[in-house]
Protein backbone atom coordinates (compact mmCIF):
# COMPACT_ATOMS: atom_id res chain seq x y z
CA UNK A 1 0.00 0.00 0.00
CA UNK A 2 1.43 3.22 -1.03
CA UNK A 3 -0.62 7.08 0.20
CA UNK A 4 0.80 10.28 0.04
CA UNK A 5 3.09 10.47 2.57
CA UNK A 6 5.03 7.71 1.24
CA UNK A 7 6.21 10.07 -2.19
CA UNK A 8 9.86 10.43 -2.48
CA UNK A 9 9.02 14.26 -4.26
CA UNK A 10 6.59 15.36 -1.09
CA UNK A 11 9.07 15.80 1.96
CA UNK A 12 11.59 18.34 -0.64
CA UNK A 13 8.28 19.83 -1.90
CA UNK A 14 6.88 21.15 1.07
CA UNK A 15 10.55 22.08 2.74
CA UNK A 16 10.64 24.14 -0.35
CA UNK A 17 7.28 25.80 0.09
CA UNK A 18 7.55 26.47 3.61
CA UNK A 19 11.03 27.67 3.66
CA UNK A 20 10.13 30.35 0.48
CA UNK A 21 7.19 31.68 2.82
CA UNK A 22 9.25 32.25 5.40
CA UNK A 23 11.79 34.19 3.60
CA UNK A 24 9.56 35.61 0.82
CA UNK A 25 7.68 38.51 2.30
CA UNK A 26 10.33 40.82 3.82
CA UNK A 27 13.14 41.58 2.40
CA UNK A 28 16.01 44.42 2.96
CA UNK A 29 15.35 47.79 1.83
CA UNK A 30 17.53 50.96 1.88
CA UNK A 31 16.37 54.02 3.34
CA UNK A 32 17.49 56.90 1.99
CA UNK A 33 16.27 59.15 5.32
CA UNK A 34 18.42 60.34 8.21
CA UNK A 35 19.42 58.17 10.67
CA UNK A 36 17.62 59.99 13.44
CA UNK A 37 14.04 59.84 11.33
CA UNK A 38 14.47 56.41 10.81
CA UNK A 39 15.49 55.66 14.22
CA UNK A 40 11.99 57.58 15.34
CA UNK A 41 10.21 54.55 13.64
CA UNK A 42 11.90 52.34 16.30
CA UNK A 43 12.64 49.41 13.94
CA UNK A 44 13.63 46.42 15.91
CA UNK A 45 16.03 44.98 13.69
CA UNK A 46 18.23 47.36 11.49
CA UNK A 47 21.02 46.41 8.57
CA UNK A 48 23.84 48.75 8.62
CA UNK A 49 26.62 49.24 5.69
CA UNK A 50 29.49 51.15 7.36
CA UNK A 51 32.21 53.03 5.34
CA UNK A 52 34.57 50.33 4.81
CA UNK A 53 31.74 48.11 2.98
CA UNK A 54 31.73 45.69 6.19
CA UNK A 55 27.62 45.01 7.15
CA UNK A 56 26.13 44.79 10.46
CA UNK A 57 22.54 43.60 11.86
CA UNK A 58 21.34 45.69 15.18
CA UNK A 59 18.66 44.44 17.34
CA UNK A 60 16.64 47.45 19.09
CA UNK A 61 18.88 49.78 17.45
CA UNK A 62 18.97 53.59 19.15
CA UNK A 63 20.62 57.00 18.82
CA UNK A 64 22.71 58.94 21.51
CA UNK A 65 24.92 61.64 20.81
CA UNK A 66 26.28 60.99 17.74
CA UNK A 67 26.57 57.34 17.76
CA UNK A 68 24.24 54.49 16.75
CA UNK A 69 23.83 51.95 19.97
CA UNK A 70 22.27 48.49 19.91
CA UNK A 71 23.14 44.95 20.31
CA UNK A 72 24.99 42.83 17.80
CA UNK A 73 22.52 40.24 16.02
CA UNK A 74 23.35 37.31 14.26
CA UNK A 75 20.82 34.43 13.39
CA UNK A 76 17.23 33.97 13.11
CA UNK A 77 15.45 34.67 16.23
CA UNK A 78 16.77 37.10 19.37
CA UNK A 79 18.14 34.77 21.97
CA UNK A 80 20.36 35.50 25.33
CA UNK A 81 23.19 34.15 23.11
CA UNK A 82 23.06 36.19 19.88
CA UNK A 83 22.19 39.29 21.91
CA UNK A 84 25.29 39.47 23.97
CA UNK A 85 27.51 42.04 22.68
CA UNK A 86 26.19 45.59 22.70
CA UNK A 87 27.64 47.56 19.55
CA UNK A 88 28.16 51.51 19.67
CA UNK A 89 28.73 52.78 16.07
CA UNK A 90 29.71 56.56 15.24
CA UNK A 91 27.54 57.58 12.61
CA UNK A 92 30.20 59.01 10.89
CA UNK A 93 30.51 55.59 10.43
CA UNK A 94 27.48 54.92 8.43
CA UNK A 95 27.12 54.55 5.02
CA UNK A 96 23.98 53.27 4.54
CA UNK A 97 20.80 51.77 6.62
CA UNK A 98 18.61 49.38 5.39
CA UNK A 99 15.45 47.98 7.23
CA UNK A 100 13.23 45.40 6.76
CA UNK A 101 9.92 45.79 4.96
CA UNK A 102 7.02 43.91 3.13
CA UNK A 103 8.33 43.00 -0.59
CA UNK A 104 4.67 43.70 -2.57
CA UNK A 105 5.82 40.99 -5.32
CA UNK A 106 7.19 38.06 -3.32
CA UNK A 107 3.82 38.13 -1.18
CA UNK A 108 2.08 38.04 -4.21
CA UNK A 109 3.74 35.30 -5.59
CA UNK A 110 3.67 33.23 -2.72
CA UNK A 111 0.00 33.50 -2.13
CA UNK A 112 -0.57 33.23 -5.45
CA UNK A 113 1.27 30.15 -5.74
CA UNK A 114 -0.73 28.39 -2.36
CA UNK A 115 -3.57 28.98 -3.90
CA UNK A 116 -2.18 27.12 -7.40
CA UNK A 117 -1.16 24.29 -5.10
CA UNK A 118 -4.72 24.01 -2.77
CA UNK A 119 -6.51 24.25 -6.89
CA UNK A 120 -4.12 21.49 -8.30
CA UNK A 121 -4.70 19.34 -5.18
CA UNK A 122 -8.76 19.94 -5.09
CA UNK A 123 -8.55 19.12 -9.05
CA UNK A 124 -6.66 15.91 -9.00
CA UNK A 125 -8.38 14.94 -6.10
CA UNK A 126 -11.94 15.54 -7.99
CA UNK A 127 -10.54 14.09 -10.97
CA UNK A 128 -10.11 10.66 -9.53
CA UNK A 129 -8.01 11.26 -5.71
CA UNK A 130 -4.85 10.88 -7.79
CA UNK A 131 -2.88 12.11 -4.85
CA UNK A 132 -5.32 10.62 -2.19
CA UNK A 133 -5.18 7.36 -3.25
CA UNK A 134 -4.05 4.69 -0.96
CA UNK A 135 -3.48 1.15 -3.70
CA UNK A 136 -1.07 1.11 -6.33
CA UNK A 137 -1.26 -1.46 -9.18
CA UNK A 138 0.76 -3.56 -9.39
Amino acid sequence: MKNLYSSPWLKPFIILVISSHLLGCYSWKQTHTPIKEVMAEKPELIRVEKTDSSMIQLYNAFVENDSLKGYLFSGSAPTSESLKYYSKLSINEIQKIYTRGINPFTTTLLISSVVIIIMMWYVTGAVGGFLWSTTTWD
